[in-house]
C-alpha cells in the first residue's frame, strides 16, 4: 500500500503557474491537456515557444512557474486543475513516453538519483511497464504517471478549488477563461496520429486492470471514474 500524498523526499514535486494580476493558480496534472493549457496561458503573457513542446521548458516561464511547497500568501488566490480517466492516461503516457520516445528513458535516468531502483525502458511492452510503475510508490513517481490524487491532494483535502476534466475539457476550460479572461478556445496540440491510436482499452488484460485499477484507485473514486473501471471489468 502505497501513501499518496505530499512527503519531504518527494521525486517529483508538483508544479504550479501563478498569475498575480487574475490571483490565478495552474496547478499541472501531466498527460491532460497541459500543452494546449500552457499554450493558451503563456499566450495571455507573451509566453511563446519555437514549437509546440517548448512551451514545457522552464527558462521561458520565469516568475510564473513553481514548485511546491507554495508561500502562505497564495492561500487566497483561486487554483484549478485537470484529471483524466487513469486508465486512458497511463496508455498515453505508454505511448508518448515509451512506446514512440526513444529519448525517454535517458530523460528518465537523468532526472532520477543515481540509485533509484525503478527502472523503465524505452520499447518495453505495456504489460511490462504497468508492472514496473504499480511497484514505485507515489511519492516517487515520476509526474507522467504519478497518482492525479497524489497530486492534488495534500492530507486528504484538495488543493485546488476547481477540477476540470479530460473529458468535457471544452466546457470545464470555458469556465476557467470566461471567468479570468483567457481564449476559451483551447488549441489542439501534442496530439496522437490516427495510427497510434489504439483504443486504451485494448491495452488491457484483466490482469493488468487489476494492477492498473489498485494502483489509481484513489483516481478513480475522488474524480468519479468508477464507470470507467467497470466498462472495463466486463
Amino acid at each position: 500500500m502505497f501513501l499518496e500524498h505530499e512527503q519531504s523526499n518527494e521525486y517529483d514535486r508538483a508544479v504550479y503557474f501563478i498569475f498575480d494580476d487574475r490571483k490565478l493558480i495552474y496547478l499541472v496534472t501531466s498527460k491532460v491537456a497541459c500543452t494546449s493549457i500552457k499554450t493558451t496561458l503563456g499566450k495571455a503573457y507573451s509566453i511563446e515557444s519555437n514549437n509546440e513542446m517548448d512551451i514545457h521548458l522552464k527558462d521561458i516561464w520565469n516568475g510564473y512557474r513553481k514548485v511546491e511547497p507554495l508561500p502562505n500568501h497564495y492561500d487566497t488566490y483561486f487554483k484549478f486543475a485537470f484529471v483524466r480517466n487513469p486508465f486512458c492516461r497511463l496508455v498515453s503516457c505508454f505511448r508518448d513516453r515509451v512506446e514512440f520516445d526513444s529519448n525517454f528513458e535517458t530523460y528518465f535516468e537523468s532526472n532520477y538519483k543515481l540509485n533509484y531502483k525503478y527502472k523503465i525502458r524505452a520499447g518495453m511492452t505495456f504489460s511490462d511497464f504497468v508492472k514496473t510503475i504499480v511497484t514505485i510508490p507515489h511519492h516517487l513517481a515520476d509526474r507522467h504517471f504519478k497518482s492525479q490524487y497524489a497530486t492534488l491532494y495534500h492530507n486528504q483535502k484538495c488543493k485546488v478549488d476547481f477540477v476540470g476534466k479530460y473529458e468535457s475539457l471544452r466546457e470545464d476550460w470555458a469556465y476557467i477563461a470566461n471567468r479570468f479572461d483567457f481564449d476559451p478556445q483551447l488549441p489542439h496540440l501534442n496530439v496522437a496520429s490516427a495510427s497510434r491510436k489504439k483504443p486504451y482499452w485494448e491495452y488491457y488484460d484483466q490482469e493488468l486492470l487489476a494492477l492498473a485499477s489498485e494502483y489509481y484507485k484513489n483516481d478513480i473514486r475522488y474524480f468519479g471514474y468508477e464507470e470507467n473501471y467497470d466498462q472495463l471489468s466486463c
